[in-house]
């Protein structure tokens, strides 16, 4: 007599990622966060009425008023837009910095590999 039983299917790499993922919720909270800064940079320019370098008559302006979301700095700037092109510069800044990593970690990688040897020994004690 035998019996047959049932195997539970296992989980592919990308649905225990995802599974392990939003288990976490401090991970969550680092998604929301991130797509929060990018809404932002990229939407914030658009709806606040004012341009980076805008100088304006209302000099230290509170949170707010005349329009001014976040207020303005000692120069009558407002705050809102420059905190939005503040993100855009950093997220940019992040972008092409880990574009250079991996071209240079896969380059180093690529070289190491394949010549092996001294150069594999030369390339693993700097990196």
């Amino acid at each position: 007599m035998s019996q047959i039983e049932e195997v539970p299917q296992s989980l592919s790499y990308w649905q225990d990622v995802r599974k392990r993922f939003f288990a976490n919720k401090i991970s969550i909270l680092g998604l929301v966060m991130l797509v929060l800064l990018i809404v932002i940079g990229i939407v914030g320019p658009f709806i606040s009425g004012w341009k980076y370098d805008d100088l304006g008559p209302d000099i230290l302006s509170p949170p707010f008023q005349k329009g001014h979301w976040l207020g303005t700095d000692d120069l009558g700037r407002d705050l809102f837009t420059r905190v939005t092109f503040g993100i855009r510069l950093s997220l940019t800044v992040a972008i092409v910095v880990t574009i250079i990593s991996v071209f240079v970690g896969v380059t180093l990688g690529g070289l190491a590999g394949y010549f092996g040897g001294w150069i594999d020994t030369l390339i693993s004690r700097f990196i």
